[in-house]
């Protein structure tokens, strides 16, 4: 009988080492395939699973299994948090109050519910100066233009029954503003002017197709290849959002930051939340990126009477001098 159990224990913990080492292979080794992406997505989770697979082999008397587990959990850990660009741009604050920062917001529609009212008083924030706003639909357009006019009333707007409309709602006149068609994509530019110590910031809104499948996934790619050349013309400190379709520490946005030296206004591997779900169950693939030329002083998520609306940054020119204090 014991001859047997140890035999079947060791089927039970070899299968249990392969199917680690399986699948933390897949979550960090880009492969084509639907199956690797979707654990590449959800990789701090997979790190989870992994340990705790380590925890339920310690009692269960598989030693293989549980060191086995435990190193790939160290490995993956290492992996994510080398692989996430700059989460914490400046952990620095001022100690007087600010009269020279600037506010960006970032929210697409999709994460509205169907019907106002879906929490308009977090998005028009009095600390936002600007509000990009993504998959702007003609009803949505006409919503948003009204009850954002008293205090955003400078807007521009680009309509879409599908998912390429975008606007820009802002407290201040632009410099300019106007769409910009790459790779077949909408994407927005422009340029707050700035005002006192506050200099001439641009801006760009990001929009990409949701990579469904292996063509959708290397568009995606070659989208950000294209963006990444476009912004290279800019003089401007820039400050670059919107919905990625990517999360931080995926290959293509890692090479999309690495070709524009953009820093992540995220702070950590943080998810978000969507459409009221718990954050644990939810991957960041909204973001904004700023220039090294601006410091990073705030970022935060943006939450509704529905749940998760979008993100807020706000930021302040480096050269700005202001007395900072550790945090």
């Amino acid at each position: 009988m014991k001859p047997a159990y140890h035999k079947l224990t060791a089927v039970v913990q070899g299968l249990g080492v392969v199917v680690v080492l399986g699948v933390v292979t897949a979550t960090l080794v880009p492969l084509d395939s639907a199956l690797a992406r979707s654990l590449g997505n959800n990789a701090p989770y997979v790190l989870a699973a992994v340990f705790f697979t380590g925890l339920l082999a310690l009692p269960a008397k598989l030693p293989a299994l549980m060191k086995t587990s435990w190193l790939a959990a160290a490995v993956m850990a290492v992996v994510l948090r080398s692989s996430v660009s700059d989460v914490t741009p400046e952990r620095t604050r001022p100690i007087e109050p600010l009269r020279s920062d600037f506010s960006v917001t970032q929210v697409s529609t999709g994460n509205f519910s169907s019907l106002p009212p879906f929490g308009i008083e977090a998005l028009a924030d009095p600390r936002t100066d600007v509000i990009c706003v993504q998959q702007l639909t003609p009803n949505w357009c006409e919503y948003l233009s009204a009850e954002l006019a008293a205090s955003f009333p400078y807007h521009y707007t680009y309509e879409d029954i599908g998912l390429q409309g975008i606007g820009v709602y802002s407290r201040r006149p632009l410099g300019y503003v106007d769409t910009v068609h790459l790779a077949g994509v909408v994407h927005l530019t422009a340029c707050e002017s700035g005002q006192g110590a506050t200099p001439e910031v641009g801006l760009f809104a990001v929009q990409t197709l949701p990579p469904v499948n292996s063509i959708a996934y290397y568009r995606l790619r070659s989208q950000f290849e294209i963006v990444a050349d476009h912004l290279a013309a800019s003089t401007r400190p820039l400050i670059v959002l919107g919905d990625f379709n990517s999360v931080p520490w995926s290959d293509e946005l890692q090479d999309f930051q690495d070709e524009t030296a953009l820093l992540d206004s995220r702070r950590s591997i943080q998810s978000t939340f969507v459409k009221g779900a718990p954050q644990l169950f939810e991957v960041p693939v909204e973001h904004i990126f700023y220039s090294p030329r601006l410091r990073c002083l705030n970022y935060e998520t943006i939450r509704g009477e529905d749940g998760y609306l979008g993100n807020r940054a706000t930021f302040q020119d480096k050269s700005v001098p202001v007395p900072l204090a550790s945090l």
